[in-house]
Parts: structure tokens; C-alpha cells; sequence
């Protein structure tokens, strides 16, 4: 069906009828009699993200059912009510002049699909009952994650794929009718939402995601927070303007990790290193594959700018080798020798009993965890190393980096390696998930951000 179809569709006769139905109380109670009310749900969700000055985008906003208590909640806002119905614009300008709402709203006639408004100009999209009825929802998703400002919500209340539920959703036979709540969740996850949250209601279904920051831009804007928090805690500890030197060298295999009686480890086979800081006797480290020799004082350490891995492990290894030393954080030292196997067997063990989690997503080839969770979890890893994509090790086939998406919905849980703050990555693993950073690299970092971190036998 064309946009000229569509809008015949709900024009004219039919289109005044349909409004009116959407708002006569008969049927409002009828329906929540048979499928539930989803608005003080979706109230609820609203109060907590409206502050009065948001620029609110509802997609299908028909007669005004949720554009126009939304638009009670503005200041400076505005809604934007999008309709593909004249009829439907013109009933719900008339409600909003009764209401004295007319100034808080914008009527816009046009496609779901194809807004026309500006790239990143809404801070939160919404529509109700409006997703059952189209062929491709995922065309106006994009539509809607196109518009949404970084970290904008967006919110789909629909039917929730009942017996009810796929009578009074049926509209066509190219519609999509309800949804089942794994088929929401799935749909926002593909269109690059986090932070989902979709929630049955009788016969409906609530969904709540937000546009997830680009993962180099959300790195930025960690490394930004992280020095803010450093900076204070050496401020605090009158450290920030001493004369101090930092060293950091690119350590050999054997000073690294000893002799773990295996040759599997990145280390081993010159594709990382570990980055040392030496502040004051007390050692801090970071993996990375751009290593160097360093030296200045901690106020220059903050002045880099981390463009790239080299720079970002200085900056990483210093600042685990000062919060080190202000005994704030532990274990900031690789493990050697068996370190690593019994390291493993106790993140075994401590994720049976933390999360009883099935299926394990690892991010980072780490040999001898991959041996030991092998053997009591369903397990996916994801790795960098051209030389291990494709690969089986032990019994688990190693996939790149373009499976990350699918492997996060797959999974459970995410383990995920400390290095992805080094080489920008870590941006994708910080929401939707529950997640445990494992390793001494994310040390400082995991300290100052409040993450989950592992790291049983470090030193």
C-alpha cells in the first residue's frame, strides 16, 4: 500500500468514523474490560523521563489519546502529533484548543516512515496502537532511532499476541497484528535500542529502550568521566601538581605471565602486551597492542589526548597504578603461571552462584576460561584475532566481532574483557545485559564507575 492509499485509507468518511470510535468511552471501557488499560503504565513510565521542556514525537497520535496528557506535562516541550489521517489531525487540534493545549503541540501530516524531521531533534518517540497495523515496523523504528537525540527514549505500547488480541488488531492481511513480548524486545534490540524493558498488560504489551550512543563516542565520553574522577581524587590528595614520574614499559611474555605451562595466550604470540606504571614502587597495568615507553608527571597524564590504544594504556595503566596506591583498588597485577586456570575455575564457580546464568557471552579470547566455562555453560566468544575467528577452542567456535549483536541478545550473561576500554569497544557492553569485566586493565576504571569486575589471582 503507497502513502496515497493509506491516507484514503483513513480520510473522509471512514476516517471520522474511526476517530470517533477512538474516543467514544463505550468502547474505552469495553476494551478495558476485555484487554486491559495500558495509559497509567505508560504514565508512569513518562513521569519519571518528561521534565517540561522535551520535544516529544508521537507516531500515529490519531485523536490525541496520549500526544495530548503528554503535552499537559510541558512547559517548553512540544509534541509533535504525527498522522498519516487529516481527519484524525484535525479532530485532535480541536481537543487541544478545548483543552488549552494548542501551543504545546505541532500537527504533522505524513508518514510513519518518513518524518521529515531533522536527524537527532526529538528526545523521546512514542506510539500506541499503531505497530500492529504496518507491514514493516522495522522501517519506522529506524525511522524513529533516525530522530531520537543520543540516549532519547522510546516507548511502543501495542497488542499483546492473544486470542483477543488478534481479532481486534486485525486491520489487513499485509499488517503485522500483535506482538508477542520476545518480538518486541527483539525488534527494538535490531534497531540499536538499549536499556529494553517490555512489560505485558493484560492484552497489551509496554516496551521502553533508549538510542544507544555510537561505541566511540560513548568511549569519549567515559575516558571524560573517568579523568573528571581521577582528577578529583588527586586533587583530594594533594598528588595532582607533585613533581611525580610515572614509567611505563611494554613487559615480555615471560615477566608478564610467567610460565602457564600452555601457548595460547595472546602474550605469548606478540599480538599484546601489558602496559606497566610504576607510581611510586606500586605497579598498575594495561593490555594493548600499541606499547611504548612514558614518562611524566600525573597532570600530564591527564592533558593526553587519548587518540589512540598506545595513549589510552598510559592512561589506564597510571591510573590503576595510583588508585594502587591510594589502596582504594587491589589485584592490578596479571596473575602468573597456574594463576590463570585457577582464576578460571573460580569464575566458574562464582557465576553459578552470582547468576546461575545458562548461556555465557565471552568478549575476548581468554584460553583458559573459555576451557573451564566450556564445560558447564552454553558458550559463545567473540574475538579480534583474525587468527582465532572461525577457529574451535574446546569444543566453542570463536566468531568476529560482526556476530556481537546477536550474540548479546542470545545471551544471558556477558563477560567481557577489561582491554575493550583500551580499543574503544567497550561502548556495546554497557547496557541491556548484566555484565562482569573480567581482568586487571579495567581495574581503575571499574573502581571510579561502579562496574562489576573479576579478577581472583591477580597480584
Amino acid at each position: 500500500m503507497n502513502k496515497k492509499e493509506k491516507k484514503g485509507e483513513w480520510s473522509g468518511v471512514k476516517g471520522s468514523l474511526f476517530a470517533w470510535h477512538l474516543d467514544n468511552p463505550v468502547v474505552r471501557l469495553v476494551e478495558t474490560l476485555f484487554l486491559g488499560n495500558p495509559m497509567p503504565a505508560f504514565l508512569n513510565e513518562i513521569s519519571g523521563i518528561v521534565k517540561g521542556n522535551e520535544h516529544i514525537l508521537d507516531i500515529g497520535a490519531g485523536t490525541g489519546r496520549f500526544s495530548l496528557p503528554m503535552a499537559k506535562r510541558l512547559s517548553t516541550g512540544k509534541v509533535i502529533c504525527l498522522d498519516i489521517s487529516e481527519v484524525m489531525l484535525e479532530y485532535l487540534s480541536r481537543k487541544a484548543e478545548k483543552l488549552c493545549l494548542r501551543n504545546r503541540i505541532q500537527i504533522l501530516n505524513a508518514d510513519a516512515s518518513s518524518t521529515g524531521l531533522d536527524d537527532e531533534s526529538m528526545d523521546i518517540a512514542i506510539s500506541n496502537n499503531v505497530f500492529h497495523e504496518l507491514s514493516s515496523p522495522d522501517t519506522v523504528l529506524s525511522e524513529m532511532n533516525r530522530v531520537l537525540k543520543t540516549g532519547g527514549h522510546v516507548i511502543i505500547t501495542d497488542f499483546r499476541d492473544t486470542f483477543i488480541g488478534r481479532i481486534v488488531s486485525h486491520h489487513g492481511k499485509n499488517a503485522h497484528g500483535p506482538f508477542k513480548t520476545s518480538e518486541l524486545a527483539s525488534i527494538l534490540a535490531r534497531k540499536g535500542f538499549t536499556d529494553l524493558k517490555v512489560s505485558p498488560i493484560r492484552g497489551f504489551l509496554i516496551g521502553i529502550a533508549r538510542k544507544q550512543m555510537g561505541d566511540r563516542m560513548m568511549t569519549e565520553d567515559l575516558y571524560k568521566e573517568i579523568k573528571r574522577r581521577m582528577r578529583d581524587l588527586l586533587i583530594g590528595n594533594d598528588l595532582l601538581d607533585q613533581k611525580v614520574r610515572i614509567h611505563a614499559r611494554a613487559l615480555t611474555s615471560e615477566e608478564a605471565i610467567g610460565n602457564p605451562e600452555a601457548d595460547d595466550f595472546p602474550l605469548q604470540k606478540g599480538r599484546e602486551r601489558l602496559m606497566q606504571a610504576d607510581f611510586q614502587g606500586t605497579f598498575g597495568q594495561a593490555y594493548t597492542d600499541q606499547y611504548g615507553d612514558f614518562e611524566g608527571p600525573l597532570k600530564e597524564i591527564l592533558e593526553i589526548d587519548l587518540k589512540n590504544n598506545y595513549r589510552q594504556a598510559i592512561f589506564i595503566a597510571t591510573l590503576n597504578a595510583v588508585l594502587r596506591h591510594m589502596g582504594l583498588i587491589e589485584k592490578t597485577v596479571h596473575c602468573k603461571d597456574q594463576g590463570p586456570s585457577e582464576c578460571a575455575d573460580a569464575l566458574k564457580d562464582y557465576i553459578k552462584d552470582h547468576y546461575g546464568a545458562k548461556k555465557v557471552l565471552q568478549i575476548g579470547f581468554q584460553p583458559r576460561m573459555v576451557e573451564s566455562l566450556a564445560k558447564y555453560f552454553q558458550l559463545r566468544i567473540i574475538d579480534l584475532d583474525p587468527e582465532n575467528i572461525g577457529a574451535q577452542k574446546f569444543g566453542v567456535h570463536i566468531e568476529g566481532p560482526d556476530a556481537t549483536d546477536e550474540a548479546k541478545r542470545w545471551a544471558d550473561l556477558l563477560l567481557v574483557t577489561g582491554t575493550t576500554l583500551v580499543n574503544d569497544t567497550i561502548g556495546q557492553f554497557l547496557h541491556g545485559k548484566p555484565v562482569i569485566f573480567y581482568g586487571t586493565t579495567i581495574a581503575g576504571a571499574a573502581y571510579l564507575m561502579g562496574w562489576e569486575r573479576f579478577c581472583a589471582f591477580g597480584s
